[in-house]
């Protein structure tokens, strides 16, 4: 754990020293852009139809359990590209990158609770997906429940 040696200009928080944005009040504090609803809304619409193929191929081959080894797969996908590069290829494909908000790379950890919290965006009928339009640090319920963030990189 790092000391914290500065302070949030906006809010007044105690910062870590790396920190790129404040925890407390979301400001950003580097040059860092977050990303912002319809890039991550486009990002999403690229994975789906990846894994709609993936789950069509499934289905021809397998029949009727395709429903719950697609369901597996979409876990698989999700939480597997989030912590081996930080973003499924549809967030590679926009430039974006998942990170914790402090800046960090997203464990195993981070990545389950941000999946559930996906969930949790469903069972909430897309509420929480409005947050990120809406919640000037661009972060989602599932990015508040997993403490994350998604950037822009740049490339």
């Amino acid at each position: 754990m790092t000391v914290a040696a500065n302070f949030c200009p906006s809010c007044g928080a105690s910062l870590a020293t790396e920190a790129k944005f404040c925890a407390q009040c979301g400001d950003q504090l580097s040059g860092v852009v977050a990303a912002g609803f319809w890039i991550r809304f486009a990002a999403v619409l690229v994975d789906a139809v990846i894994l709609t193929i993936v789950n069509l191929v499934l289905s021809a081959i397998v029949g009727s359990t395709a429903v719950f080894l697609g369901l597996a797969v979409g876990i698989a996908y999700t939480i597997g590209f989030w912590t081996a590069s930080g973003a499924t290829p549809g967030k590679m494909m926009f430039g974006l990158k998942v990170l914790t908000v402090d800046g960090d790379p997203i464990g195993l950890d981070k990545a389950v609770l941000r999946y559930i919290g996906l969930w949790v965006n469903a069972l909430t009928l897309g509420i929480g997906y409005l947050f990120i339009a809406f919640r000037k640090d661009k972060r989602g319920l599932h990015d508040l429940i997993a403490g994350t963030r998604v950037i822009r990189t740049g490339q």
